[in-house]
């Protein structure tokens, strides 16, 4: 109804997005807890930092978002006519 690509593809992915970036709140300061507790029975430690965390949320972010945009993309260049036909 006159919305460009890219802003449906904002409208039906940046929810999505959000979503994630809560979750990796939630589960980081959890995994690093853990993280540190199995490291802890090493002989030879290493202390996990906080860079290999934000790069595992940078990388878990952006495959989530390259699914659910490509899916947007498919999703905002169909044809409403066609989807309306099969209901």
């Amino acid at each position: 109804m006159g919305a460009s690509e890219i802003h449906l593809i904002w409208l039906l992915s940046g929810e999505f997005v959000l979503l994630i970036i809560i979750a990796f709140a939630i589960a980081t300061p959890a995994m690093y807890y853990g993280s540190s507790l199995w490291l802890d029975r090493f002989v030879y430690r290493i202390n996990p930092g906080v860079l290999l965390f934000l790069w595992a949320g940078i990388i878990s972010l952006l495959v989530a978002w390259l699914t659910v945009g490509y899916k947007a993309y498919r999703v905002s260049r169909s044809n409403p006519i066609e989807s309306l036909r099969n209901e």
